[in-house]
């Protein structure tokens, strides 16, 4: 019984927390991290967010930058994380929901496998945003990412409104999503 019951909030808890390494070890649960503001994290809230370019799953070329306009979902995550595969069917909807008001969503697999794992986890979770393997540029131009997952959220000005390591909270993000796609359009339009 104390075992069951051990291995049920060990298992709650690696839901919550996200995974800190390949070796599954969790980090703390904490839904919304602030960018430290001394800019020692590489990233900090309101600074416009490092351009990358990766080459997409679907052999097409993903450029931040080029998403100038739209509000962009950056979420850093890999197959062996038990949280990403948790996050990946919440994300899939919420993209399929909102893409059509703005929204962009782009997967950055971290796995050391490259796209032969990270191509039958996206069939297998029917994802429908942009999924790319990331070597460890992109990662490291973030300030380094020390959880997973762990998702920015960058304002159609390019700047990071928001950081989450650990499951990204889409019920209680959507209502801000909502506003910043809302804020978005209203600027595109003048």
């Amino acid at each position: 019984m104390k075992t069951t019951l051990f291995a049920l909030l060990l298992g709650a808890g690696l839901l919550t927390a996200g995974c800190a390494s390949r070796s599954n070890e969790t980090s703390p649960a904490t839904p919304e991290v602030p960018v430290d503001e001394t800019g020692t994290t590489g990233t900090t809230l309101g600074q416009v967010a490092p351009d990358f370019t990766l080459n997409t799953l679907d052999g097409d070329t993903f450029k931040l930058s080029d998403y100038r306009g739209e509000v962009v979902l950056i979420n850093f995550w890999a197959t062996w994380c038990g949280p990403c595969v948790v996050e990946t069917p919440e994300l899939v909807e919420l993209y399929n929901d909102l893409k059509d008001r703005g929204l962009t969503v782009v997967g950055i697999s971290l796995d050391e496998e490259g796209p032969e794992v990270v191509k039958p986890f996206a069939k297998r979770f029917a994802v429908s945003y942009p999924i790319a393997v990331d070597e460890g540029a992109v990662a490291e131009a973030f300030g380094g990412v020390y959880g997973l997952p762990t998702t920015y959220v960058v304002d159609g000005e390019g700047r990071i409104t928001h950081r989450f390591i650990g499951i990204f909270p889409t019920d209680d993000m959507r209502p801000k999503l909502e506003e910043l796609l809302q804020k978005t359009r209203a600027d595109a339009t003048g």
